[in-house]
């Protein structure tokens, strides 16, 4: 990633691992209202994988492609979730 300072080209480090802990894979921010899919464990956005899901049909896991995956199986992830 490369971000541009006063007219010179500055490399920014990666993201942290914290930070990667709680990023949604699909929208690259942080989770919000996490839910975990049940085939791989990844955490999403419950609206990021809901809108994947859903209006493609095809009801097939972004991250490792199992099918069908039902959106009332995600599970909500209290772990990533503000208290």
């Amino acid at each position: 990633m490369v971000a541009k300072q006063q007219g010179a080209a500055q490399t920014l480090p990666p993201p942290s691992a914290e930070f990667q802990m709680f990023q949604c894979p699909l929208c690259k921010g942080y989770l919000k209202e996490a839910v975990i899919i049940p085939c791989c464990q990844l955490s999403f956005c419950d609206s990021c994988i809901r809108d994947k899901l859903v209006p493609e049909g095809n009801f097939q896991c972004p991250n490792c492609r199992a099918s069908p995956i039902s959106p009332d199986t995600l599970i909500p992830n209290r772990c990533a979730r503000p208290l």
